[in-house]
């Protein structure tokens, strides 16, 4: 919501007593929509709310889908979250929903694919899954929601780790000695 935008981690962590997880992308087959929903069915005993991106919004249960949601707004969803679930089931190029989630001092849950893991430091910013399994996914998802210490720390943690992705110090380490060799 518009109140969340701007939440300290204090003040998110009265909000993480929903439990809630963020999603992208759950229209595209590939993300892995049916392993959380497998992760889902192991944890009936709590009550997560899951936040996810689809083709159009509602509200079913617990699972909340906020449409195809304009990209400037999107730290608001990572802000109201525990932690971003990622479940590709393929090769990720980067992982920028990675870096923006961390950015916005909200750790990850991924599957310890290449490009996640040089990302994704295990206990440090989130927590890695081998890629498919549902049931050790559940038990990150689990793992966060039982210590709220374990969040607070990766979330400092998670913005130390987005500062090495600044566009500036990106253009000026790697863009701008190859304009310069380039010109001269």
């Amino acid at each position: 919501s518009e109140a969340d935008i701007g939440r300290t981690a204090e003040q998110r962590d009265d909000v993480a007593r929903e439990y809630s997880f963020f999603f992208s992308k759950k229209d595209k087959p590939h993300k892995g929509w049916n392993i959380v929903e497998q992760a889902r069915g192991r944890l009936n005993d709590l009550s997560l709310r899951i936040l996810v991106t689809d083709t159009h919004a509602y509200h079913n249960n617990n699972l909340v889908s906020v449409g195809k949601h304009p990209h400037h707004r999107m730290p608001e969803l990572y802000r109201q979250s525990i932690a971003t679930v990622m479940a590709s089931n393929c090769y990720e190029s980067f992982g920028i929903t990675v870096i923006e989630s961390m950015a916005c001092g909200t750790p990850v849950i991924a599957p310890d694919l290449p490009h996640l893991n040089n990302l994704i430091k295990h206990g440090y910013n989130g927590l890695l899954y081998p890629a498919r399994d549902s049931q050790r996914l559940a038990a990150c998802i689990r793992t966060l929601v039982s210590e709220p210490a374990t969040v607070r720390a990766m979330r400092g943690n998670c913005l130390e780790s987005a500062r090495q992705f600044d566009y500036r110090l990106i253009a000026n380490q790697y863009y701008l000695p190859v304009l310069r060799a380039v010109i001269s």
